[in-house]
């Protein structure tokens, strides 16, 4: 089988690999954040990623509440997120053990 193929010498450079890109993208994000004050990651996600999953759309948002002032148009710009009533749902059966 192909697994039983690979040697060490491939783990390690997988690891190496994957250690490098992840500290890359870990000084970029940081980078990012002490210019622009907010994640990169974060960003792409709110703007790209939420109206392709079905999120708010942000111009009837903006239609709907720009009759309130300064402070609601802040409030538009900072993505809303749903809290979890309880974050440990995931452990909930040991209880029952």
């Amino acid at each position: 089988m192909f697994l039983n193929t690979l040697t060490p010498k491939f783990y390690v450079a997988l690891t190496g690999t994957s250690s490098l890109i992840s500290g890359l993208i870990l000084i970029f994000e940081w980078w990012y954040f002490r210019k622009y004050g907010t994640s990169f990651i974060e960003q792409v996600s709110v703007s790209h990623l939420r109206p392709l999953l079905g999120g708010v759309d942000n111009n009837s948002s903006n239609n709907s509440n720009s009759s309130n002032g300064d402070s609601d148009s802040n409030r538009q710009s900072v993505s809303e997120c749903k809290v979890w009533r309880n974050p440990l749902n995931l452990f909930r059966g040991a209880e029952y053990n």
